[in-house]
């Protein structure tokens, strides 16, 4: 199901109406994409953008997840990697 119960404590209107909803068949990695290798893919292909967030020193350390990527730019980066 998505969105929340109507008698849900705190609830607000963006969450509703709840609603069953399908999926369909996609891939999930085990870990979350680091800045490392979303840096090879930014190396390797020159027109792809920088994450929103790539140059602030608290989100750029190689091992972090990497944050600020647009949803084009992630199907871009899945593209890429294969």
């Amino acid at each position: 199901l998505m969105g929340s119960p109507d008698d849900e404590p705190e609830r607000t209107k963006a969450e509703g109406p709840q609603r069953e909803v399908q999926v369909p068949p996609f891939w999930f990695a085990a870990t979350p994409v680091t800045n490392a290798q979303y840096a090879k893919y930014l190396a390797a292909v020159p027109q792809a953008r920088e994450p929103q967030f790539w140059r602030e020193a608290r989100w750029n350390d190689p091992e972090l997840p990497v944050v600020g990527v647009s949803w084009d730019d992630a199907q871009a980066f899945c593209t890429w990697a294969g």
